[in-house]
């Protein structure tokens, strides 16, 4: 860019993550940056409308279960019990 030229725009994402959701989250947010401008209201009504839906449906499935307690230890030992041998 040179003197008088007006900045682009630019977009600069950092995400620390790893698996396939978290490319597409990835994706969502470069795509959302590219909507031109006139949609950029209905493409935020949109995201906020499938969120409150799936909002609403989380109190149908099952709790998440819960670490109640961790038990940090070390292994001092082991035994291999020898294989079992049938007679006929």
């Amino acid at each position: 860019m040179s003197a008088g030229e007006p900045a682009g725009e630019e977009l600069s994402l950092w995400f620390e993550s790893e698996g396939e959701e978290a490319v597409k989250r990835q994706l969502g947010c470069a795509l959302m940056f590219a909507v031109p401008d006139e949609a950029v209201d209905e493409a935020i009504h949109s995201l906020a409308d499938i969120f409150v839906y799936h909002d609403e449906q989380s109190h149908l499935l099952p709790p998440a279960g819960v670490v109640t307690r961790r038990i940090r230890g070390r292994v001092i030992g082991s035994s291999v019990r020898p294989p079992m041998e049938i007679e006929d």
